[in-house]
């Protein structure tokens, strides 16, 4: 294992789980944490919140894989779905309500397929409705002219209820707990609805909006077009992200007054790096990082390895953030902890694997670790300095890629640009920033085991 590469995420991730979640505040055996590998940005403090909850669904509904390194498996509201059609109540084991059943299942199946279907077309149909009628919404346009959408979705209400109602007859009243679970994830009326706000979705916006001066010229003393937007809205299962509205205005406050109270996260080359049992994982655990220093050469899809003695007493790496902490984010009403506790040993002898290490829901993500604004400082030997700054400044480097920073303009999500970085040549160090920017990074996720 190279000294440049696992033993260097080890030591960074070390401190910053020391800085973010101190003694006392984590727990190896029933947590896990996994870390970001590269630049995570999440506009999760959007000035429309729509925009804001958006991403804050992608972060909250991603189910980490069983990794040290940070990385999507699934998405928890259709797993969580899955585990529901999954539990096994025992019941009536009368084999003509089975195939009844089973019939009602495929009916139920079908339509479940047809309904997505026709909303794909819908909502294909609805984004042409608005170039002409930029004021229509989603709801109206089906009422009022794809009337198909509403057949469709009546028909997978009629098919669901008969599927329940059996359900209930073969497994008892306790399946009501079940029925009523399942509904408020449903496409139709739950979390999984896009078309109209309920109990267990929120309002979002997906899309792009092009940067403002990007249209045609204008002449002098006329009023530049509006930024042309392909931002949908619809809606999206519901998560909350505690208390961050609040957390950001005090970084923006701290940004303005060029005040960086947070971190430092420290590594230096005679510091010990904890294994990735220390964060929940097994000491065995593999994980995916890439070289911690690398350059990226414009348009290209790869990065070139900058190799530095790492262990060296000279070599050292902190960095101080504008704002980092530990938030809390939590799915919405249409997930409940409590059935999954009660029925995670009660499922069907066919079901997946649900829990525990492999597990397609062994993780659930209650903590995001969001940095904003950094200071990257990076000292080295003298050689490792002028090796670095030279390829640096090579013509060809559009980024410089420290841990899970790159700052630059390489074809993909950077932070900030070249001229954030300066070079001290007494010292033999670099220094990043501090990183102007009004996009928090996401540096790990904290989750439970399950």
């Amino acid at each position: 294992m190279s000294i440049t590469t696992m033993d260097v995420w080890q030591k960074f991730y070390q401190s910053l789980a020391e800085v973010v979640a101190g003694p006392g505040a984590f727990d190896s055996k029933t947590q896990a944490i996994s870390f970001a590998g590269n630049t995570l940005l999440i506009d999760v403090a959007d000035a429309d919140p729509a925009i804001s909850n958006m991403n804050i669904f992608y972060c909250g509904n991603v189910l980490p894989a069983w990794s040290p390194h940070y990385t999507p498996q699934g998405g928890l509201l259709s797993t969580y779905t899955t585990f529901l059609d999954n539990i096994n109540l025992g019941g009536d084991t009368n084999p003509n309500l089975q195939s009844q059943i089973n019939l009602a299942a495929s009916a139920m199946n079908a339509s479940q397929t047809n309904f997505i279907a026709v909303q794909g077309q819908a909502i294909t149909a609805w984004q042409q409705a608005k170039q002409i009628n930029p004021s229509i919404d989603f709801n109206t346009f089906v009422q009022t002219q794809f009337p198909t959408y509403i057949q469709a979705k009546n028909d997978l209400l009629g098919k669901t209820s008969a599927w329940q109602s059996l359900m209930v007859q073969a497994y008892g009243a306790g399946y009501t707990v079940i029925v009523n679970a399942r509904n408020k994830c449903s496409s139709t009326a739950g979390a999984a609805a896009i078309d109209m706000p309920n109990s267990y979705n929120m309002a979002v916006k997906s899309g792009s909006t092009a940067p403002a001066g990007s249209g045609p010229a204008v002449l002098p003393g006329q009023s530049p077009p509006p930024a042309v937007s392909t931002l949908v809205s619809s809606f999206a299962p519901a998560y909350g992200l505690e208390a961050f509205t609040t957390i950001y205005q005090e970084w923006q406050a701290n940004s303005v007054s060029g005040t960086q109270n947070f971190g430092p996260i420290t590594v230096t080359g005679t510091s010990q790096a904890q294994q990735w049992d220390s964060y929940g994982w097994s000491a065995a655990a593999a994980a995916s990082f890439t070289d911690f220093f690398t350059f990226t050469a414009q348009g290209s899809a790869s990065s070139q390895t900058q190799t530095l003695n790492t262990q060296g007493s000279q070599f050292s790496i902190s960095v101080k953030f504008t704002g980092l902490a530990t938030v809390p984010i939590n799915p919405g009403q249409w997930y409940d902890g409590g059935i999954v506790e009660t029925y995670k040993n009660q499922l069907l002898a066919s079901a997946p694997q649900f829990f525990g290490e492999g597990g397609s829901m062994g993780l659930l993500p209650t903590d995001l670790i969001i940095g904003f604004e950094p200071t990257i400082t990076l000292q080295m030997e003298n050689s490792d300095y002028s090796s670095y700054k030279s390829t640096f400044q090579a013509q060809a480097t559009a980024s410089v890629n420290i841990g899970p920073f790159s700052i630059g303009s390489a074809s993909y999500s950077t932070y900030s640009d070249k001229e954030s970085v300066s070079f001290n040549d007494e010292s033999n160090t670099v220094v990043i920033g501090p990183v102007k920017s009004t996009l928090p990074l996401l540096l790990g996720v904290i989750s439970t085991k399950l």
